[in-house]
């Protein structure tokens, strides 16, 4: 009789197999791909919050500058706010006035970060968050 030359071991071995990894892989992608959709307009979501936020801070600054009698042209450079916490890629601001002392400031969406497909903008159909002299705000629904 021959004998066996190899060494049986009891012990199983640890491991994934194949389709066990190809199975926890489509899972993570399912995942991912319904996820991420939703992620991208939470973000969407605090870049409108933040410039909202920006808009009432160029709006006290207006006022504050307006009564001190001093020059409000340089809190927006080439689009860009001086004293806002919003990206330039994301929010590019202006401020229009007229000589009866109304102005209005408006964060106009920008595409190349995809902005402008914000739920709130988009259901407006509008591209830009403005507030005015009188405190009106435009679109309504999004600064709530």
């Amino acid at each position: 009789m021959g004998t066996n030359k190899c060494k049986l071991s009891k012990k199983s071995l640890n491991a994934m197999t194949l389709i066990e990894l190809l199975v926890v892989m489509v899972l993570v992608s399912l995942l991912a791909l319904l996820a991420y959709p939703n992620y991208q307009q939470q973000l969407r979501s605090a870049h409108r919050t933040t410039a909202i936020s920006d808009l009432i801070k160029l709006q006290l600054e207006l006022e504050y500058r307006d009564n001190q009698g001093d020059e409000w042209e340089n809190l927006i450079v080439e689009g860009r706010c001086q004293i806002c916490r919003s990206k330039p890629e994301h929010f590019r601001f202006e401020i229009h006035n007229d000589s009866d002392a109304n102005y209005l400031i408006k964060a106009i969406a920008q595409e190349q970060s995809q902005q402008t497909l914000d739920n709130c903008l988009v259901a407006n159909n509008s591209d830009y968050l403005s507030i005015d002299a009188r405190n009106q705000e435009f679109p309504k629904d999004c600064w709530q």
